[in-house]
Protein backbone atom coordinates (compact mmCIF):
# COMPACT_ATOMS: atom_id res chain seq x y z
CA UNK A 1 0.00 0.00 0.00
CA UNK A 2 1.29 3.46 -0.86
CA UNK A 3 2.49 5.36 2.19
CA UNK A 4 0.51 8.58 2.73
CA UNK A 5 2.82 11.36 3.88
CA UNK A 6 -0.17 13.40 5.07
CA UNK A 7 -1.00 10.73 7.62
CA UNK A 8 2.55 9.86 8.64
CA UNK A 9 2.26 11.66 11.99
CA UNK A 10 2.05 9.31 14.93
CA UNK A 11 -0.82 8.84 17.35
CA UNK A 12 -0.13 9.57 20.98
CA UNK A 13 1.90 6.90 22.78
CA UNK A 14 1.02 5.55 26.20
CA UNK A 15 3.12 6.51 29.23
CA UNK A 16 4.49 2.99 29.36
CA UNK A 17 5.57 3.05 25.71
CA UNK A 18 7.29 6.42 26.16
CA UNK A 19 9.06 5.19 29.31
CA UNK A 20 10.41 2.08 27.54
CA UNK A 21 11.57 4.08 24.51
CA UNK A 22 13.33 6.67 26.68
CA UNK A 23 15.06 3.87 28.58
CA UNK A 24 16.48 2.46 25.34
CA UNK A 25 17.51 5.90 24.10
CA UNK A 26 19.33 6.57 27.38
CA UNK A 27 21.23 3.29 26.97
CA UNK A 28 22.37 4.39 23.49
CA UNK A 29 23.48 7.80 24.76
CA UNK A 30 25.48 6.17 27.56
CA UNK A 31 27.09 3.70 25.16
CA UNK A 32 25.46 0.68 26.78
CA UNK A 33 23.52 -0.15 23.62
CA UNK A 34 25.57 -0.01 20.42
CA UNK A 35 23.64 -2.32 18.12
CA UNK A 36 22.61 -0.32 15.04
CA UNK A 37 19.03 -0.13 13.91
CA UNK A 38 18.07 -2.56 11.17
CA UNK A 39 17.12 0.50 9.11
CA UNK A 40 20.54 2.18 9.41
CA UNK A 41 22.80 2.62 6.39
CA UNK A 42 25.86 0.36 6.37
CA UNK A 43 29.38 1.51 5.53
CA UNK A 44 29.86 -1.51 3.28
CA UNK A 45 27.06 -0.23 1.01
CA UNK A 46 28.83 3.09 0.39
CA UNK A 47 29.40 3.70 -3.32
CA UNK A 48 31.18 6.71 -4.78
CA UNK A 49 29.98 8.56 -7.86
CA UNK A 50 33.19 7.97 -9.83
CA UNK A 51 34.33 4.72 -8.27
CA UNK A 52 36.67 4.10 -5.38
CA UNK A 53 39.50 6.52 -4.72
CA UNK A 54 43.12 5.45 -4.76
CA UNK A 55 44.04 3.92 -1.36
CA UNK A 56 45.76 6.30 1.03
CA UNK A 57 49.09 5.35 2.51
CA UNK A 58 50.70 6.23 5.81
CA UNK A 59 54.17 7.75 6.04
CA UNK A 60 55.46 4.19 6.42
CA UNK A 61 53.93 3.01 3.17
CA UNK A 62 51.07 0.99 4.65
CA UNK A 63 47.58 1.32 3.18
CA UNK A 64 44.63 1.84 5.48
CA UNK A 65 40.88 2.01 5.01
CA UNK A 66 38.71 4.81 6.37
CA UNK A 67 35.02 5.13 7.09
CA UNK A 68 33.69 6.38 3.71
CA UNK A 69 31.03 8.60 5.25
CA UNK A 70 33.49 10.07 7.77
CA UNK A 71 35.78 10.87 4.85
CA UNK A 72 32.91 12.53 2.98
CA UNK A 73 32.24 14.72 6.00
CA UNK A 74 35.87 15.86 6.09
CA UNK A 75 35.97 16.52 2.35
CA UNK A 76 33.00 18.84 2.76
CA UNK A 77 34.35 20.59 5.87
CA UNK A 78 37.69 21.33 4.17
CA UNK A 79 36.11 22.64 0.95
CA UNK A 80 36.14 26.31 -0.02
CA UNK A 81 32.35 26.30 -0.26
CA UNK A 82 32.08 25.24 3.38
CA UNK A 83 34.47 28.01 4.44
CA UNK A 84 32.23 30.64 2.80
CA UNK A 85 29.04 29.52 4.56
CA UNK A 86 29.61 31.87 7.47
CA UNK A 87 29.29 34.82 5.09
CA UNK A 88 25.93 33.80 3.65
CA UNK A 89 22.42 34.74 4.73
CA UNK A 90 20.33 32.36 6.78
CA UNK A 91 17.41 34.78 7.12
CA UNK A 92 18.80 38.28 7.76
CA UNK A 93 21.19 39.65 5.09
CA UNK A 94 24.29 41.36 6.55
CA UNK A 95 22.85 42.06 10.01
CA UNK A 96 24.43 44.75 12.18
CA UNK A 97 24.49 42.43 15.19
CA UNK A 98 26.93 39.57 15.81
CA UNK A 99 24.46 37.15 17.36
CA UNK A 100 22.30 36.57 14.31
CA UNK A 101 22.31 33.17 12.62
CA UNK A 102 24.18 32.89 9.33
CA UNK A 103 24.27 29.93 6.97
CA UNK A 104 27.43 28.53 8.54
CA UNK A 105 26.03 28.60 12.07
CA UNK A 106 22.84 26.95 10.86
CA UNK A 107 24.83 24.21 9.10
CA UNK A 108 26.91 23.50 12.23
CA UNK A 109 23.78 23.19 14.34
CA UNK A 110 21.93 20.99 11.85
CA UNK A 111 24.85 18.60 11.41
CA UNK A 112 25.50 18.20 15.14
CA UNK A 113 21.84 17.94 16.14
CA UNK A 114 21.17 15.45 13.36
CA UNK A 115 24.16 13.37 14.47
CA UNK A 116 22.77 13.25 18.02
CA UNK A 117 19.38 12.11 16.73
CA UNK A 118 21.08 9.44 14.60
CA UNK A 119 22.84 8.09 17.70
CA UNK A 120 19.59 7.94 19.66
CA UNK A 121 17.77 6.15 16.83
CA UNK A 122 20.67 3.77 16.12
CA UNK A 123 21.40 5.16 12.66
CA UNK A 124 24.73 5.84 10.92
CA UNK A 125 26.13 8.92 12.67
CA UNK A 126 28.90 9.71 10.16
CA UNK A 127 26.54 9.55 7.17
CA UNK A 128 24.06 11.80 8.97
CA UNK A 129 26.72 14.39 9.81
CA UNK A 130 28.11 14.36 6.27
CA UNK A 131 24.68 15.07 4.80
CA UNK A 132 24.11 17.79 7.40
CA UNK A 133 27.45 19.42 6.57
CA UNK A 134 26.64 19.48 2.87
CA UNK A 135 22.91 20.13 2.82
CA UNK A 136 23.10 23.92 2.26
CA UNK A 137 26.30 24.21 0.19
CA UNK A 138 24.28 25.29 -2.85
CA UNK A 139 22.70 28.36 -1.29
CA UNK A 140 23.42 31.60 -3.18
CA UNK A 141 23.99 34.94 -1.45
CA UNK A 142 20.91 36.49 0.23
CA UNK A 143 19.34 33.16 1.14
CA UNK A 144 16.12 31.94 -0.47
CA UNK A 145 15.55 35.39 -1.92
CA UNK A 146 18.82 34.94 -3.82
CA UNK A 147 17.39 31.89 -5.60
CA UNK A 148 14.61 34.00 -7.14
CA UNK A 149 16.99 36.86 -7.94
CA UNK A 150 19.44 34.57 -9.74
CA UNK A 151 16.75 32.76 -11.74
CA UNK A 152 15.25 36.11 -12.73
CA UNK A 153 18.67 37.36 -13.89
CA UNK A 154 19.10 34.30 -16.13
CA UNK A 155 15.63 34.64 -17.61
CA UNK A 156 15.97 38.39 -18.05
CA UNK A 157 19.27 38.13 -19.95
CA UNK A 158 17.87 35.57 -22.38
CA UNK A 159 14.60 37.43 -22.85
CA UNK A 160 16.45 40.59 -23.82
CA UNK A 161 19.12 38.99 -25.96
CA UNK A 162 18.43 41.31 -28.90
CA UNK A 163 18.99 44.37 -26.73
CA UNK A 164 22.31 43.24 -25.27
CA UNK A 165 25.69 44.62 -26.35
CA UNK A 166 27.52 42.80 -29.14
CA UNK A 167 29.55 40.30 -27.10
CA UNK A 168 26.66 39.02 -24.99
CA UNK A 169 24.17 39.09 -27.87
CA UNK A 170 26.39 36.89 -30.04
CA UNK A 171 26.63 34.28 -27.30
CA UNK A 172 22.92 34.27 -26.57
CA UNK A 173 22.00 34.04 -30.24
CA UNK A 174 23.97 30.80 -30.43
CA UNK A 175 21.32 29.27 -28.18
CA UNK A 176 18.80 29.59 -30.98
CA UNK A 177 15.22 30.79 -30.74
CA UNK A 178 14.00 27.50 -29.33
CA UNK A 179 16.49 27.68 -26.45
CA UNK A 180 16.32 31.36 -25.62
CA UNK A 181 14.53 30.45 -22.41
CA UNK A 182 17.14 28.89 -20.16
CA UNK A 183 14.45 27.82 -17.72
CA UNK A 184 13.60 25.13 -20.27
CA UNK A 185 17.23 24.00 -20.43
CA UNK A 186 18.66 24.46 -16.93
CA UNK A 187 15.48 24.68 -14.89
CA UNK A 188 14.79 26.95 -11.91
CA UNK A 189 17.76 27.62 -9.67
CA UNK A 190 17.23 25.34 -6.67
CA UNK A 191 19.78 25.38 -3.86
CA UNK A 192 19.48 21.64 -3.23
CA UNK A 193 20.35 20.89 -6.87
CA UNK A 194 23.13 23.46 -6.81
CA UNK A 195 24.47 21.79 -3.66
CA UNK A 196 24.94 18.63 -5.67
CA UNK A 197 26.63 20.64 -8.44
CA UNK A 198 29.02 22.04 -5.84
CA UNK A 199 30.21 18.65 -4.57
CA UNK A 200 30.16 17.01 -8.03
CA UNK A 201 32.14 19.58 -10.03
CA UNK A 202 32.50 23.09 -8.55
CA UNK A 203 34.61 22.08 -5.57
CA UNK A 204 37.79 20.04 -5.79
CA UNK A 205 40.11 18.22 -3.44
CA UNK A 206 43.39 19.94 -2.77
CA UNK A 207 46.17 17.92 -4.34
CA UNK A 208 43.80 16.11 -6.72
CA UNK A 209 43.53 17.42 -10.29
CA UNK A 210 39.95 16.34 -11.05
CA UNK A 211 36.85 18.46 -10.41
CA UNK A 212 34.45 17.41 -7.67
CA UNK A 213 34.74 15.80 -4.24
CA UNK A 214 33.65 12.34 -5.44
CA UNK A 215 31.31 11.80 -2.51
CA UNK A 216 29.29 8.66 -1.88
CA UNK A 217 25.90 8.43 -3.55
CA UNK A 218 24.21 8.21 -0.15
CA UNK A 219 25.58 11.63 0.85
CA UNK A 220 24.87 13.13 -2.57
CA UNK A 221 21.26 12.01 -2.48
CA UNK A 222 20.90 13.32 1.07
CA UNK A 223 22.03 16.77 -0.10
CA UNK A 224 19.57 17.00 -2.98
CA UNK A 225 16.62 15.52 -1.04
CA UNK A 226 16.83 17.66 2.10
CA UNK A 227 14.56 20.51 0.92
CA UNK A 228 13.16 22.02 4.13
CA UNK A 229 10.72 24.35 2.38
CA UNK A 230 8.22 21.54 1.87
CA UNK A 231 5.37 21.31 4.36
CA UNK A 232 6.22 17.73 5.28
CA UNK A 233 6.35 16.80 8.95
CA UNK A 234 7.20 13.17 8.48
CA UNK A 235 9.05 11.09 5.92
CA UNK A 236 9.36 7.45 5.01
CA UNK A 237 12.70 7.08 3.21
CA UNK A 238 12.73 4.84 0.15
CA UNK A 239 15.15 2.33 1.64
CA UNK A 240 14.76 -0.05 -1.30
CA UNK A 241 16.65 2.38 -3.56
CA UNK A 242 20.31 1.39 -3.46
CA UNK A 243 23.42 1.26 -5.62
CA UNK A 244 23.06 2.58 -9.17
CA UNK A 245 19.36 3.33 -8.70
CA UNK A 246 20.30 6.21 -6.37
CA UNK A 247 21.86 8.12 -9.27
CA UNK A 248 18.84 7.31 -11.46
CA UNK A 249 16.55 8.82 -8.82
CA UNK A 250 18.65 11.98 -8.77
CA UNK A 251 18.47 12.28 -12.56
CA UNK A 252 14.70 11.74 -12.49
CA UNK A 253 14.28 14.61 -10.05
CA UNK A 254 16.49 16.94 -12.08
CA UNK A 255 14.47 16.15 -15.20
CA UNK A 256 11.18 16.86 -13.46
CA UNK A 257 12.45 20.23 -12.19
CA UNK A 258 13.29 21.21 -15.78
CA UNK A 259 9.88 20.02 -17.00
CA UNK A 260 8.14 21.99 -14.26
CA UNK A 261 10.26 25.07 -15.01
CA UNK A 262 9.10 24.93 -18.63
CA UNK A 263 5.43 24.32 -17.76
CA UNK A 264 4.39 27.98 -17.85
CA UNK A 265 4.57 30.38 -20.77
CA UNK A 266 5.17 34.07 -20.14
CA UNK A 267 2.08 36.09 -20.98
CA UNK A 268 2.78 39.19 -23.04
CA UNK A 269 5.87 40.45 -24.86
CA UNK A 270 8.83 39.05 -22.95
CA UNK A 271 11.33 41.33 -24.69
CA UNK A 272 9.61 44.43 -23.28
CA UNK A 273 8.87 43.02 -19.82
CA UNK A 274 10.18 44.78 -16.73
CA UNK A 275 12.31 43.07 -14.07
CA UNK A 276 9.33 43.08 -11.71
CA UNK A 277 7.14 41.31 -14.28
CA UNK A 278 9.83 38.71 -14.98
CA UNK A 279 10.46 38.20 -11.25
CA UNK A 280 6.75 37.69 -10.62
CA UNK A 281 6.67 35.09 -13.39
CA UNK A 282 9.68 33.28 -11.90
CA UNK A 283 7.94 33.21 -8.51
CA UNK A 284 4.90 31.63 -10.18
CA UNK A 285 7.13 28.94 -11.68
CA UNK A 286 8.72 28.31 -8.29
CA UNK A 287 5.27 28.06 -6.75
CA UNK A 288 4.25 25.48 -9.35
CA UNK A 289 7.27 23.35 -8.52
CA UNK A 290 6.44 23.28 -4.81
CA UNK A 291 2.65 23.02 -5.07
CA UNK A 292 2.12 21.07 -8.27
CA UNK A 293 2.66 21.23 -12.00
CA UNK A 294 -0.56 21.72 -13.94
CA UNK A 295 -1.16 21.54 -17.65
CA UNK A 296 -0.39 24.65 -19.62
CA UNK A 297 -2.68 25.79 -22.43
CA UNK A 298 0.10 25.69 -25.01
CA UNK A 299 2.09 22.76 -23.71
CA UNK A 300 1.12 19.72 -21.70
CA UNK A 301 3.33 18.56 -18.89
CA UNK A 302 2.71 15.17 -17.35
CA UNK A 303 1.71 15.05 -13.72
CA UNK A 304 -0.06 17.49 -11.42
CA UNK A 305 1.88 16.87 -8.24
CA UNK A 306 4.64 18.86 -6.55
CA UNK A 307 8.13 18.00 -7.73
CA UNK A 308 9.67 16.07 -4.86
CA UNK A 309 12.53 13.75 -4.12
CA UNK A 310 12.30 11.52 -1.05
CA UNK A 311 15.44 10.53 0.92
CA UNK A 312 16.69 7.00 0.32
CA UNK A 313 18.29 6.60 3.75
CA UNK A 314 16.99 7.19 7.26
CA UNK A 315 20.01 9.43 7.75
CA UNK A 316 18.93 11.67 4.87
CA UNK A 317 15.44 11.81 6.38
CA UNK A 318 16.88 12.86 9.73
CA UNK A 319 18.69 15.83 8.17
CA UNK A 320 15.54 16.87 6.28
CA UNK A 321 13.56 16.91 9.53
CA UNK A 322 16.27 18.60 11.61
CA UNK A 323 16.79 21.32 9.01
CA UNK A 324 13.22 22.56 9.56
CA UNK A 325 13.30 21.98 13.31
CA UNK A 326 16.47 24.03 13.61
CA UNK A 327 15.59 27.00 11.43
CA UNK A 328 12.17 27.67 12.99
CA UNK A 329 13.80 28.06 16.40
CA UNK A 330 16.70 30.13 15.05
CA UNK A 331 14.53 32.41 12.93
CA UNK A 332 12.13 33.12 15.78
CA UNK A 333 14.95 34.24 18.09
CA UNK A 334 16.57 36.33 15.33
CA UNK A 335 13.28 38.11 14.60
CA UNK A 336 12.78 38.84 18.30
CA UNK A 337 16.40 40.01 18.67
CA UNK A 338 15.93 42.48 15.82
CA UNK A 339 12.69 43.79 17.30
CA UNK A 340 10.61 42.60 14.36
CA UNK A 341 8.26 40.65 16.63
CA UNK A 342 7.67 40.28 20.37
CA UNK A 343 7.21 37.02 22.24
CA UNK A 344 3.71 38.02 23.24
CA UNK A 345 2.76 37.97 19.55
CA UNK A 346 3.38 34.22 19.22
CA UNK A 347 0.05 32.46 18.77
CA UNK A 348 -1.24 30.86 22.02
CA UNK A 349 -1.91 27.50 20.33
CA UNK A 350 1.80 27.37 19.40
CA UNK A 351 3.05 28.38 22.86
CA UNK A 352 0.88 25.79 24.62
CA UNK A 353 2.44 22.94 22.63
CA UNK A 354 5.96 24.06 21.70
CA UNK A 355 6.88 26.92 24.04
CA UNK A 356 7.59 30.60 23.46
CA UNK A 357 11.37 30.57 22.81
CA UNK A 358 13.77 28.89 20.39
CA UNK A 359 15.33 26.63 23.02
CA UNK A 360 12.01 25.21 24.27
CA UNK A 361 10.69 24.84 20.72
CA UNK A 362 13.72 22.92 19.49
CA UNK A 363 13.79 20.73 22.62
CA UNK A 364 10.08 19.88 22.28
CA UNK A 365 10.38 19.07 18.60
CA UNK A 366 13.52 16.97 19.13
CA UNK A 367 12.15 14.85 21.96
CA UNK A 368 8.84 14.32 20.17
CA UNK A 369 10.57 13.36 16.91
CA UNK A 370 12.92 10.84 18.54
CA UNK A 371 10.28 9.17 20.70
CA UNK A 372 7.74 8.83 17.89
CA UNK A 373 10.35 7.63 15.35
CA UNK A 374 12.22 5.14 17.51
CA UNK A 375 12.36 1.63 16.05
CA UNK A 376 10.39 2.62 12.95
CA UNK A 377 11.26 2.77 9.25
CA UNK A 378 10.03 6.36 9.06
CA UNK A 379 10.43 9.64 10.94
CA UNK A 380 7.51 11.54 12.37
CA UNK A 381 6.10 13.82 15.03
CA UNK A 382 2.94 13.30 17.02
CA UNK A 383 -0.09 14.85 15.32
CA UNK A 384 -0.39 17.55 18.00
CA UNK A 385 3.24 18.67 17.64
CA UNK A 386 3.18 18.49 13.82
CA UNK A 387 0.11 20.74 13.74
CA UNK A 388 1.77 23.28 16.05
CA UNK A 389 4.94 23.25 13.92
CA UNK A 390 2.92 23.90 10.76
CA UNK A 391 1.19 26.87 12.41
CA UNK A 392 4.55 28.25 13.58
CA UNK A 393 5.95 28.05 10.06
CA UNK A 394 3.04 29.07 7.86
CA UNK A 395 0.77 31.11 10.12
CA UNK A 396 3.46 33.04 11.95
CA UNK A 397 7.08 33.04 10.68
CA UNK A 398 6.34 33.34 6.96
CA UNK A 399 4.55 36.64 7.48
CA UNK A 400 7.76 38.13 8.91
CA UNK A 401 10.00 36.57 6.25
CA UNK A 402 8.16 38.69 3.69
CA UNK A 403 8.65 41.78 5.84
CA UNK A 404 12.40 41.25 6.20
CA UNK A 405 12.76 40.67 2.45
CA UNK A 406 10.80 43.85 1.75
CA UNK A 407 13.30 45.86 3.78
CA UNK A 408 16.18 44.65 1.66
CA UNK A 409 14.25 45.22 -1.56
CA UNK A 410 13.53 48.78 -0.40
CA UNK A 411 17.27 49.41 -0.07
CA UNK A 412 17.14 48.27 3.56
CA UNK A 413 15.79 51.52 4.97
CA UNK A 414 14.90 49.80 8.22
CA UNK A 415 17.64 50.69 10.76
CA UNK A 416 17.82 47.13 12.06
CA UNK A 417 19.35 45.91 8.80
CA UNK A 418 22.69 47.03 7.34
CA UNK A 419 21.84 49.45 4.55
CA UNK A 420 22.79 48.42 1.04
CA UNK A 421 22.23 50.91 -1.77
CA UNK A 422 20.81 49.83 -5.11
CA UNK A 423 18.11 47.49 -6.31
CA UNK A 424 18.99 43.84 -5.69
CA UNK A 425 17.61 42.57 -8.99
CA UNK A 426 19.55 45.20 -10.92
CA UNK A 427 22.69 44.10 -9.09
CA UNK A 428 22.13 40.42 -9.90
CA UNK A 429 21.33 41.21 -13.55
CA UNK A 430 24.50 43.27 -13.81
CA UNK A 431 26.67 40.46 -12.43
CA UNK A 432 25.17 37.80 -14.67
CA UNK A 433 25.72 39.88 -17.83
CA UNK A 434 29.20 40.95 -16.72
CA UNK A 435 30.45 37.40 -16.20
CA UNK A 436 28.64 36.11 -19.28
CA UNK A 437 30.53 38.68 -21.34
CA UNK A 438 33.85 37.77 -19.70
CA UNK A 439 33.43 34.04 -20.42
CA UNK A 440 32.27 34.70 -23.98
CA UNK A 441 35.57 36.41 -24.80
CA UNK A 442 38.07 35.51 -22.11
CA UNK A 443 40.99 37.01 -24.04
CA UNK A 444 39.30 40.41 -23.84
CA UNK A 445 38.66 40.17 -20.11
CA UNK A 446 41.71 38.48 -18.55
CA UNK A 447 41.42 40.53 -15.38
CA UNK A 448 37.78 39.68 -14.64
CA UNK A 449 37.46 37.72 -11.40
CA UNK A 450 35.65 34.77 -13.01
CA UNK A 451 38.46 34.37 -15.55
CA UNK A 452 41.42 35.17 -13.32
CA UNK A 453 40.21 33.33 -10.24
CA UNK A 454 37.45 30.84 -10.89
CA UNK A 455 38.66 29.34 -14.19
CA UNK A 456 42.35 29.26 -13.27
CA UNK A 457 41.68 27.47 -9.97
CA UNK A 458 40.18 24.31 -11.47
CA UNK A 459 40.50 21.75 -14.25
CA UNK A 460 37.97 23.31 -16.63
CA UNK A 461 38.09 20.38 -19.06
CA UNK A 462 36.94 17.97 -16.35
CA UNK A 463 34.56 20.61 -14.97
CA UNK A 464 32.72 20.95 -18.29
CA UNK A 465 32.79 17.20 -18.88
CA UNK A 466 30.95 16.64 -15.59
CA UNK A 467 28.51 19.45 -16.38
CA UNK A 468 27.43 17.57 -19.52
CA UNK A 469 25.87 20.60 -21.24
CA UNK A 470 26.43 21.87 -24.75
CA UNK A 471 28.11 25.19 -25.48
CA UNK A 472 26.98 27.93 -24.90
CA UNK A 473 24.52 26.66 -22.27
CA UNK A 474 27.58 25.48 -20.34
CA UNK A 475 28.85 29.07 -20.20
CA UNK A 476 25.58 30.22 -18.66
CA UNK A 477 25.72 27.43 -16.07
CA UNK A 478 29.32 28.35 -15.22
CA UNK A 479 28.20 31.90 -14.42
CA UNK A 480 25.43 30.49 -12.22
CA UNK A 481 27.93 28.24 -10.41
CA UNK A 482 30.22 31.19 -9.79
CA UNK A 483 27.61 33.66 -8.49
CA UNK A 484 25.94 31.02 -6.33
CA UNK A 485 29.20 30.65 -4.41
CA UNK A 486 29.34 34.34 -3.40
CA UNK A 487 29.10 35.50 0.17
CA UNK A 488 26.68 38.37 0.79
CA UNK A 489 29.58 40.79 1.24
CA UNK A 490 31.28 39.79 -2.01
CA UNK A 491 27.95 40.07 -3.86
CA UNK A 492 27.59 43.69 -2.77
CA UNK A 493 31.24 44.48 -3.45
CA UNK A 494 31.16 43.08 -7.00
CA UNK A 495 27.73 44.50 -7.87
CA UNK A 496 28.67 47.85 -6.35
CA UNK A 497 30.58 48.54 -9.56
CA UNK A 498 27.19 48.87 -11.25
CA UNK A 499 27.08 52.52 -10.20
CA UNK A 500 30.46 53.15 -11.82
Amino acid sequence: MKFDLKNICSDELSDGEVKDICKEIKARNLGKEKKPSKFAARNRDAERLHGSDEPRQTAYGYEYARDPFREDCERIVYSNASERMGGKTQMIPLPQRAHITNRGIHTDRVSQTARSVARELGMNEDLTEAIGRGHDLGHPPLGHQGEILLTTAIFSALARAKKEDGEVRELLELLGEDRQDLLKVLGMFKHNIQGLNVVDRVEGRRGFPKAGLNLTNQVRHGIISHDGEKDVYGVKPRLHIKGKTIERDIKRYRKRIIEASASLDFEGDLHDASDDEIKKFVEQVDNRIHKGVKRNKKKEVKGAKPVTIIPVTMEGGIVMMIDVLQYVGEDLEDLISLGVVERKHILPEIVQVLGNNGSDIIHTLLSDLVVHSYGKDHLCYSKKVADALHKLKRNFLYEYYDKVNSWVEAEAQDPRIAKQAGNLQERMNYLFRKYLKALSYTYKHPGCQIVRGYMEDRDMHDYYAKMDLEYPVSICQTVVDYIAGFTDKFFFEESGKLDE
